[in-house]
C-alpha cells in the first residue's frame, strides 16, 4: 500500500506499507520531501520492520530479520 499527500509546494509526505500475509511481518516506510527551491530538495525516509525475530539460525518471519534503517538524499538540479 502506498499513500502520499502534498501539504504545500515545499512539503510532501508519503508512506509505504509492505505486509506478509503468510507470517504477519512487514515493513512500514514513511518519507518526507522538502523542496527548498526549484533546484534543491531533500528526501528523508525510514524503513521500520516488524515481525518475529529469528531463533538462532531459524527464520521465524519474512521481515523479522530486517534492520531499522534510514536514508537521506539531497537533490541538486542544474
Amino acid at each position: 500500500m502506498l499513500a502520499s499527500h502534498e501539504f504545500s509546494p515545499e512539503l510532501a509526505l508519503s508512506g509505504q506499507w509492505l505486509h506478509s500475509p503468510v507470517d504477519g511481518s512487514g515493513v512500514i516506510a514513511p518519507s518526507a520531501t522538502l523542496t527548498f527551491s526549484d533546484r534543491i530538495s531533500m528526501l528523508a525516509t525510514a524503513d521500520v520492520p516488524y515481525g518475529r525475530p529469528p531463533d538462532g539460525p531459524v527464520l521465524r518471519s519474512e521481515y523479522g530479520t530486517s534492520a531499522l534503517s534510514g536514508f537521506m538524499q539531497l537533490r541538486i538540479y542544474r
